[in-house]
């Protein structure tokens, strides 16, 4: 297990939480704040009831991060606190017609033709209190071995590509 959590274990690499709209590294929506926090987990607190559920994507600078290369079945979404649900919380992957929702045991991202699959947490209407998610995404391989989430971490090759670029630049 260690040598699994140890390394690029999780690929979602986001910067920022919240929609094209109102981004950053806190969201507030429909009674609810999310808050990014250093270790890539992010905590949702609802702050006030709201008759409508709150959601916030994933992003990067450049928008939401999509996730559809990874929707193939060899995948798994995780992240969600145990307990989660269609009527308290959960993390999805989700465009047009394709849903695949983790309630805190991971999901397996069926293949889809879908293009631009985004990451959601959302936190639904009744919910009250404090949660953190831990969004994942890693391969089954992987999450046969452990279940442990890991913050993103570049690959080999990443880290390989931004040494020759900073190289390259010199």
């Amino acid at each position: 297990m260690e040598i699994v959590d140890s390394g690029a274990k999780n690929v979602l690499n986001y910067s920022e939480i919240g929609t094209n709209s109102s981004h950053g590294t806190s969201y507030t929506v429909n009674g609810v704040t999310f808050t990014m926090n250093p270790d890539g987990t992010v905590t949702a607190t609802r702050v006030e009831s709201s008759d409508s559920d709150s959601t916030c994507n994933l992003r990067t600078a450049d928008g939401n991060l999509a996730v559809d290369d990874l929707c193939d079945g060899n995948h798994v979404l995780s992240g969600c606190p145990s307990g989660g649900g269609s009527t308290d919380y959960s993390i999805i992957a989700i465009r047009g017609t394709y849903r695949m929702e983790d309630y805190g045991n991971g999901i397996v991202l069926d293949n889809t033709s879908e293009k631009s699959v985004i990451v959601v947490l959302a936190v639904r209407k009744a919910f009250t209190g404090t949660i953190t998610f831990k969004p994942m995404l890693c391969t089954k391989a992987a999450w046969d071995i452990s279940h442990q989430y890991v913050p993103h971490r570049p690959s080999y090759d990443e880290l390989i590509a931004r040494i020759e670029a900073l190289e390259g630049g010199a």
